[in-house]
């Protein structure tokens, strides 16, 4: 699936946890990429333990007329959930929803930006 900017919605899909000041800041990293980003829609959805799910937020999307929708995992890394998990729940939504066209992200270590800054981080501290 072309990505454009106008016409693709966009889900940040972030793990979930039990304890509620966990998703603050992925709330605000939905809020600023939605701001900075020049996107039309940014959506948050968790896998887990939180609302709303992505089923939700297909659900959401779907009876608001989107069509593309593009899924940008906020998981540092490729486990169970973006390996098992996230291409099952793909193939029950797109099943469900056949007029939705779905596009996938990589974990974010495997965005070099990211493992960069990572490291730059870990450079910074302090060691006594």
């Amino acid at each position: 699936m072309l990505l454009k900017k106008n016409s693709t919605a966009v889900v940040l899909l972030a793990h979930g946890s039990s304890d509620p000041n966990w998703k603050n800041p992925f709330i605000e990293l939905a809020k600023e990429t939605l701001r900075e980003g020049g996107l039309r829609k940014v959506s948050l959805a968790f896998f887990e333990l939180e609302k709303p799910s992505l089923e939700d937020i297909v659900a959401k999307l779907h009876t608001e007329g989107e069509k593309n929708i593009f899924i940008f995992p906020v998981l540092l890394a490729n486990g169970y959930h973006l390996k098992v998990d996230l291409p099952k729940r793909l193939k029950i939504l797109s099943e469900k929803y056949p007029g939705l066209q779905f596009a996938t992200g990589s974990a974010l270590i495997e965005q070099l930006n990211v493992r960069k800054s990572i490291s730059e981080l870990i450079k910074q501290v302090t060691f006594s």
